[in-house]
């Protein structure tokens, strides 16, 4: 496989680096310089990035709407990621930050479903906390934020609470399974709490809060999960919602055109309460 490599074609604020392509993937690597100016990338093709040492901060909207952006190895004195540093980066699923990074932007990593950090630094709840953005089909409706040895899921998009509040709260909980499973009251409508409980419950041993928030919003909460099958189908093996519940969310799909392995798993909970078993067999007769 042929590699080409393009050095930059100007200097950008002290950043000198190059451009590698190989088999349809695009790497930026940094060499050095201290820091990334304002826009700098915004649009690029990259999906990987390699940063130096030397870099200590990323000025505002710096890749923004890079939108291939998968991976970022960042250096190990990287300070401060500026605002919308990787908005848009809507292929950035996960991030690692090192130890050195003591303050990060609003909205700087909105699509990250993970992020790993050594502490919180400040302003951490605002990278991925909105009150506007809507969350894309397939993605968790929180973020895992592994800290340590630790993790706990924050919801994404929240209401009634500051960022700074809820990294508060996320601070005293870490290490409480029962405290930090009751997170998504915080949620900004009933559908997300509907999916951060779920996402919570999954997580953390069964939660028992956020059991009974599921179980009470029944039938609600069982169509509004329908968007993701395989969590929906846990909480029908644990018996979360109850026979009723599903039954009404079973009728409301079969007079639709829903998903045919959901009808299954509803149809398998109201016969026998194991939605694993003989599912394909009850798929073929729906």
């Amino acid at each position: 496989m042929e590699t080409k490599r393009y050095p930059l074609t100007e200097e950008i604020d002290g950043v000198n680096g190059y451009v590698e392509i190989a088999g349809g993937h695009q790497r930026f690597v940094m060499e050095n310089g201290r820091k990334i100016a304002h826009s700098a990338f915004m649009l690029s093709g990259m999906d990987e990035i390699f940063f130096p040492d030397s870099l200590e901060k990323i000025g505002n909207m710096a890749f923004m709407h890079c939108r291939k952006l998968k991976t970022i190895h960042f250096g190990s004195n990287i300070k401060t990621i500026g605002d919308m540093a990787f908005l848009g980066c809507e292929s950035l699923n996960s991030v690692v930050l090192p130890d050195s990074v003591k303050t990060i932007g609003v909205f700087s990593f909105p699509y990250v479903d993970e992020m790993t950090v050594g502490h919180m630094p400040e302003g951490l709840m605002c990278a991925f906390v909105s009150h506007a953005d809507e969350i894309r089909r397939g993605s968790a409706y929180t973020v895992k934020l592994n800290v340590g040895d630790s993790n706990i899921l924050i919801p994404k998009n929240t209401v009634g609470i500051t960022a700074a509040g809820m990294q508060r709260l996320a601070e005293r909980y870490l290490d409480n399974e029962e405290q930090k499973g009751l997170l998504f009251q915080h949620a900004v409508n009933k559908k997300y709490r509907v999916m951060c409980a779920a996402e919570m419950y999954a997580a953390y041993t069964k939660n028992e809060g956020a059991k009974e928030f599921l179980k009470e919003n029944g039938k609600d909460a069982i169509l509004y999960l329908s968007e993701n099958v395989p969590l929906l189908a846990r909480l029908l093996r644990d018996d979360v919602f109850g026979r009723d519940a599903v039954g009404e969310a079973f009728d409301v799909v079969q007079s639709g055109n829903g998903n045919t392995m959901l009808k299954a798993y509803l149809l398998q909970s109201l016969h026998d309460g194991d939605a694993e078993k003989d599912v394909q067999n009850i798929q073929l007769s729906i």
